[in-house]
């Protein structure tokens, strides 16, 4: 843990002086769903700032039964106003024990909603109004975090949009993806039920455990800022992604990648890149690990069907 680092955050988190004031928003997004957030007049030094703030906001279906170890289907909208005003759950990790122990800098790391494998969701701090000085829609900075893509939490206190919103005239947008295997898991497509599964036509076998979910939930969040992002005033030709560690890694891969170049403009890398020694594991080691998960909930070879009724606790 850089703790240089957390001293710079906590004071960029001390300076926000208090919320005077707070009422109800509603923005109706590209899918017909609408959603409910709050208008809130933010205290920063003395000066009163107007800010549209809406918590959870699904950008993707629960991956859980089927879906879990499977890319991200995108969520096709409800009827009716959605509540946005709460931090999603957690995804799934491990909590390695240093979180655990009774000290500020290891607690402020530290899962701060319940875990979930229904976690997709994202959070956007918008000014209200939603233009700048020029009359142009205003930039977007969507936040990736980091954990060595085995932990980590968008709703973190320390990583709070309100006062770089605030401050700055931006949108901030932050995203849950999935982590540890969850996210990253990988099983040998040739092998085991797995192959005879996809053999045999089983829905979605073919999808299951190819690896690098968590960079697929965080293409898709990037698509939903790409389509939505104009409904709170920001402009999809304008975003900014930044991360730190292994989120900055998952910018540096982002940035490589077809599928992803259209939905932003500009990163910021903090503390790590996709040419750093641990940013990638080659198939062999991602086999092995992958057999290795399966061996240990009673697997011996790599189960497609056990594999989506274990509970979640066991692959912790």
């Amino acid at each position: 843990m850089d703790y240089l680092q957390t001293i710079f955050m906590v004071a960029i988190y001390l300076c926000f002086s208090g919320i005077s004031g707070q009422s109800d928003v509603l923005r109706t997004l590209s899918h017909g769903g609408t959603i409910r957030g709050t208008h809130e007049v933010v205290d920063v030094d003395g000066k009163a700032v107007e800010l549209d703030i809406f918590l959870g906001i699904p950008y993707a279906l629960p991956p859980v039964g089927p879906r879990r170890f499977a890319p991200p289907e995108r969520h096709a909208g409800w009827s009716g106003v959605k509540n946005t005003t709460k931090l999603a759950p957690t995804c799934w990790q491990y909590l390695p024990s240093e979180f655990e122990l009774n000290n500020a800098a290891a607690r402020m790391w530290s899962n701060n909603t319940q875990m979930s494998e229904d976690c997709l969701y994202l959070n956007v701090w918008a000014p209200a109004k939603k233009q700048s000085a020029d009359g142009s829609l205003l930039p977007v900075m969507v936040w990736i975090y980091g954990g060595g893509y085995t932990t980590g939490t968008s709703t973190l206190d320390v990583y709070d949009g309100t006062i770089l919103a605030s401050t700055q005239n931006v949108i901030i947008v932050s995203m849950q993806y999935r982590v540890g295997a969850f996210g990253f898991l990988r099983l040998d497509p040739t092998v085991g039920e797995r192959a005879s599964s996809v053999r045999s036509g089983i829905p979605n076998a073919h999808s299951i455990a190819l690896g690098n979910q968590g960079l697929f939930d965080q293409l898709l969040a990037l698509e939903w800022v790409h389509e939505n992002i104009h409904h709170f005033g920001g402009s999809p030709q304008a975003v900014t992604l930044f991360g730190e560690s292994s989120g900055s890694v998952s910018i540096s891969i982002l940035w490589l990648s077809p599928l992803a170049q259209r939905y932003f403009k500009r990163a910021i890398l903090q503390s790590g890149s996709v040419l750093a020694r641990w940013a990638l594991n080659d198939l062999t080691e991602a086999h092995q690990r992958g057999s290795e998960v399966s061996h240990s909930i009673g697997c011996v070879s790599a189960c497609y069907t056990k594999f989506a009724n274990t509970n979640a606790t066991n692959y912790m």
